[in-house]
């Protein structure tokens, strides 16, 4: 297995087996660049890789509810850009 795959999505989630959801997610972190934050609402996928205190993400991840996870994304954009500048 690539190691860049465990790196942001860890083993030890709770979904169920054979379920796809982690080797989606895998392939889609690995084909990001970093930094990457995950916004992610509720769903089997929340529910299966943050079981309190545990967590697979190894990326920072936020949960929110269905009706606000754009306006989140939009939000941690919008606060890296300004980063982003500021670094510059």
């Amino acid at each position: 297995m690539n190691k860049k795959l465990t790196k942001k999505f860890a083993p030890g989630h709770a979904t169920c087996a054979g379920c796809g959801i982690p080797t989606i997610v895998r392939n889609v972190l690995n084909a990001t660049d970093d930094p990457v934050v995950v916004i992610n609402a509720t769903g089997c996928l929340e529910v299966t890789s943050t079981l309190h205190p545990y967590t697979a993400w190894k990326v920072p991840y936020i949960h929110n509810a269905f009706e606000n996870a754009g306006a989140t994304a939009s939000g941690v954009e919008t606060a890296y850009r300004i980063l982003k500048e500021r670094k510059n």
